[in-house]
């Protein structure tokens, strides 16, 4: 699967074709979701009292943090601002609709693209267009809160084996992620492989049951990786 990405990601760059979908990077809200709209009122209200230097965003994978925190990070303070089925127009939308001056946060770990890949067919969304709306969030966060750093993380691996589908698409949209990445204000960090069993490709169900969110095992896994990363770009 490596050549594979490889040659596509070239093949993709040699092409310099202006692949940008407006679906993936034209923000859009859920609000006509009652849940949807109450939970972001909800975080919106707990982010701008500016008392959380921590914030994570992304969608159900990040989501599922929730009841998780305070045994992970017991000493960081983080508001999660994730939303289970968000793509990465609807975090485009998220970001817009912040008052970043009032959240005053120091990190954000963002994770995004998943429903992409997995609520679109190839002809609907191609790895590059979820790559341009990971990179329309990224430019988004530096207009309204330039002086926040952003621990981007890769798409996690998602589908049993690597011959999975929606794993081959997000592998690609991964390859092209690093370059969003300038170790200023953005830092990249894929942590896929610490979730695969030791084939390096099988995922097991004990990581992650239905082959997608993690389970408890998984979010141990995940907070042990980013932990000390995310207190040492917060100094």
């Amino acid at each position: 699967m490596r050549h594979l990405v490889c040659a596509y990601v070239m093949g993709a760059a040699l092409a310099g074709s202006g692949l940008a979908s407006e679906l993936s990077t034209t923000a859009k809200s859920r609000e006509g979701e009652e849940w949807w709209k109450n939970r972001f009122a909800e975080r919106k209200a707990q982010a701008e009292k500016g008392e959380c230097p921590f914030v994570f965003m992304g969608d159900s994978i990040t989501h599922g943090w929730d009841g998780r925190l305070d045994k992970h990070f017991p000493d960081m303070k983080i508001v999660n601002i994730s939303f289970g089925g968000d793509r990465t127009e609807q975090t485009v939308w998220v970001v817009e609709n912040l008052d970043w001056k009032k959240i005053n946060a120091k990190v954000i770990m963002l994770m995004i693209g998943t429903n992409n890949t997995g609520h679109r067919n190839r002809q609907e969304e191609k790895p590059e267009d979820t790559f341009e709306g990971i990179k329309t969030v990224i430019q988004k966060l530096g207009e309204k809160t330039p002086d926040t750093k952003v621990l981007l993380l890769a798409i996690f691996p998602r589908g049993a084996t690597a011959a999975d589908e929606g794993r081959v698409r997000n592998s690609i949209a991964n390859a092209m992620v690093p370059t969003l990445a300038d170790n200023k204000r953005v830092f990249f960090m894929d942590i896929g492989a610490r979730f695969l069993d030791t084939d390096g490709a099988t995922l097991p169900k004990d990581i992650m049951g239905d082959a997608l969110h993690p389970g408890d095992k998984g979010y141990a896994i995940w907070a042990e990786a980013v932990k000390a990363r995310l207190e040492e770009l917060a100094k």
